[in-house]
Order: C-alpha cells, then sequence, then structure tokens
C-alpha cells in the first residue's frame, strides 16, 4: 500500500464500527477497509481532501458496515437497507449509497466484488467534485454545498454543513498521519 492509502486505512480503522459489525474480528474488518482504502486512493487520484471528502461520506451515508461493503443491503436491519422501494429491493448500493441512474457501472459490477466498491467509489468521487463545482458560486463554504449537491438536494442543504466538517477533520487527520511517516 501507499503512504496515503496507509494513511486511509488507519482513518477507516479508527471510525466508530456500525453496530451490525460487533462480531467482525479485527483482521476481517482490517482487511475489509484495506479493499476500500485502496478504492477510495486510486478514485481520488492521491489527492488527500478528495480522499478526505469520500471517506466522510461514506462514514454519514453507510458508517462502512461490512455488509453495506459486501453489497448484502438486503441482510441489514430494517430501516437500514440501502434506500429500499416498496417491494423491498435496495434502489442505493455501496458504502456512498449511489442509485443506479448516477452509478451504472457500480450497478452493473458484481454485488459486493472489488470490481464494484472501486466503481463505487469512483463515481462518489465524481459527483462531488461536480457538484462542488457547480455549488462554488452559489454558497460561501463550496465544500459543504458538494455534499448537498450529491444529495441532489440545493447546495446550501443544512446537513451539508455537518459532513463537511467531518471532512476537514479527516483531511487534517490524514495530513497528521502521512506527516508521522
Amino acid at each position: 500500500m501507499t503512504p496515503l492509502q496507509l494513511a486511509v486505512w488507519a482513518l477507516l480503522m479508527g471510525l466508530s464500527r456500525h453496530f451490525t459489525d460487533a462480531d467482525e474480528s479485527y483482521a476481517e474488518r482490517a482487511g475489509r477497509l484495506a479493499v476500500v482504502a485502496v478504492a477510495i486512493v486510486d478514485a481520488t487520484g492521491g489527492d488527500i481532501g478528495r480522499a478526505a471528502r469520500v471517506v466522510a461520506l461514506g462514514q454519514a451515508e453507510s458508517n462502512f458496515a461490512r455488509y453495506v461493503t459486501e453489497g448484502r443491503c438486503q441482510d441489514g436491519p430494517v430501516g437500514s437497507r440501502c434506500d429500499p422501494n416498496r417491494h423491498g429491493e435496495p434502489q442505493s448500493l455501496g458504502p456512498w449509497q449511489q442509485r443506479r441512474c448516477s452509478c451504472p457501472r457500480a450497478w452493473d459490477a458484481p454485488m459486493g466484488s472489488v470490481e464494484q466498491l472501486r466503481a463505487s467509489a469512483r463515481c462518489a468521487d465524481r459527483i462531488l467534485r461536480e457538484a462542488h463545482r457547480r455549488c462554488q458560486r452559489r454558497v460561501a463554504d463550496p465544500e459543504a454545498g458538494a455534499f448537498g449537491g450529491y444529495r441532489g438536494v440545493d447546495c446550501a442543504w443544512q446537513g451539508g454543513v455537518r459532513r463537511a466538517e467531518m471532512s476537514r477533520r479527516y483531511r487534517a487527520r490524514l495530513q497528521r498521519l502521512l506527516a508521522s511517516r
């Protein structure tokens, strides 16, 4: 792993576990999140700020729950099953909870595969970057606007402020982790 991949992995490992992951061993979690870290860094082209933004988004959307990263949304607890439709089928997938229309490559890949995770991470980064550009002149904090744009709501969505603060904390943490190596 590259230094940034290791730093993202350490950041992910330091996040609180999803309540459904209580039985996941340290080794299992470490291996699963290593794959997520590599996907994030590859998707963001090694840009620390973009990587932090994608981590913050995944933390807010799914808390990187094992059942979600493994493509098993139907196994999640009621109320946490990837935006089910009226038939109970997931309308979103992956740690970043993406719809088919936004991320067809992720949906076309085998559920729970590394290929799907990588396509999903690339899609999350792309949508966040597009929303950031779109919101740059509309709001005082385009990073917060990017999270609103990702959700398909206004650039001034108040939930974006909290996610932008999380992203900034994660960026600072990644910078400290990289400086300590």
